[in-house]
């Protein structure tokens, strides 16, 4: 009897990993959780000396051989999707059952390089380019009729605008680490019953190839390769560093952060108790995500980080001057330490965040903390001080009480 249940993908063996194999031979590729008692509980991939293999109900022989899994039926044949069959098998999800002597911990690979741009949906095109370049720095790089692409590096897009329809965030876009993550991809949403869709136009749409689905919490998702680059980055005078991160609210809690980390490998960074959880990806920032838990679905911000204090402040000066609605000003946030302006975005009801000093997790033995739900969480400037030491002098004798 195991100890454990490890939930894995099944796929071809040679497929992104340089290998040749015979066509029947199949290749598990972990994914990061173990289940126990039913619950999904992050832990960093295994590899294994031995264990036992369930496919479609159906127990199969585990042998070894360069790392690599190769199964098959005990008594050598199966059904049609079966390991054995003349037809290709059906690649999907397998159980392992795991004794705890073993198993030996490694880490897995990321699927997700960074958080790459957002698709907003607004009324105007003129009003919301004349915002986004005016307020948040960021440059035209291409228009096509009623979609208009601005960025603030080198990369042809941050931000996505389309005039017309939804208004507000109609989509999430993150970088996936090579092409052979689009199939890894494909099978884990294949097991969570997640459809998706799949294509790419450099030409119209600034990137090569995407995959587009809908996480469990309701946000609309899009993984990408290929985007068109400028090779330079906007000659502005704030030096914005990169697009770092989104943060958006879900009904569903639990089953949208365990989908991160099940299905995408996203990393915890930190919780801040049942309520909001932080994800870091490939690029190793505090995180890429965060996701709060909430009575209903809702796009929350998007992060900028920028150079300096002094580029913070320009920032905040000139949105300032102009009327601009700060949602938040100048805070520090308990779980990533950085120093943030939330500008509002009245017209599509979210805010743009600028921060400076976020951090990188470089320790592959990090553990995620559980912080408090208090104030002082979402601004350590908040904590309150300490009562005062009154001095007082008796006798010429100064003392401390």
């Amino acid at each position: 009897m195991s100890a454990v249940q490890f939930l894995g993908i099944l796929r071809r063996c040679g497929e992104g990993s340089g290998q040749r194999r015979g066509d029947n031979d199949r290749c598990l590729i972990a994914r990061r959780c173990w289940v126990m008692s039913g619950t999904l509980v992050p832990r960093p991939a295994v590899t294994l000396r031995r264990a036992e293999i369930l496919l479609h109900g159906r127990e199969v022989t585990v042998n070894w051989r360069e790392g690599h899994v190769r199964a098959e039926p005990e008594n050598g044949y199966g059904p049609r999707g079966d390991f054995g069959s003349q037809q290709r098998p059906t690649l999907g999800i397998v159980a392992l059952r795991i004794p705890n002597d073993e198993c030996e911990v490694d880490h897995d690979v990321d699927l997700i390089k960074k958080f790459g741009y957002v698709s907003v949906g607004v009324n105007d095109l003129e009003e919301a380019t004349e915002f986004y370049s005016r307020f948040v720095r960021l440059d035209l790089t291409e228009r096509h009729d009623r979609t208009a692409f601005m960025t603030g590096g080198p990369e042809h897009h941050w931000l996505r605008l389309e005039e017309g329809g939804q208004v507000g965030v109609r989509r999430l876009a993150f970088e996936l680490v090579d092409d052979a993550a689009f199939e890894v991809v494909r099978q884990r949403l294949r097991a969570y019953d997640i459809e998706c869709e799949e294509g790419g136009d450099t030409a119209v749409e600034g990137v090569q190839r995407w995959l587009r689905f809908t996480d469990p919490g309701g946000t609309a998702i899009e993984l990408y390769r290929g985007m068109k680059e400028r090779g330079f980055a906007p000659d502005c005078d704030v030096e914005l560093e990169q697009l770092l991160h989104a943060g958006w609210k879900t009904a569903d809690f639990a089953a949208t952060t365990r989908f991160y980390q099940d299905a995408l490998g996203f990393r915890p960074s930190d919780w801040v108790e049942d309520n909001a959880g932080f994800f870091r990806v490939a690029n190793k920032y505090h995180h890429a995500a965060a996701v709060v838990s909430s009575d209903r679905p809702a796009f929350d911000h998007l992060c900028i980080q920028v150079g300096s204090l002094d580029d913070l402040m320009r920032l905040r000066s000139n949105a300032q001057r102009s009327g601009i609605k700060l949602r938040s000003d100048l805070l520090r946030h308990a779980p990533s330490g950085s120093i943030s302006i939330y500008m509002h975005d009245e017209a599509r009801q979210y805010a743009v965040e600028f921060c400076i000093d976020h951090p990188t997790i470089e320790s592959p033995d990090y553990s995620p903390r559980i912080l408090e739900l208090a104030p002082d969480t979402i601004d350590m400037w908040q904590k309150p001080l300490a009562e005062p030491r009154v001095h007082a002098v008796r006798e010429g004798i100064t003392a401390i009480v």
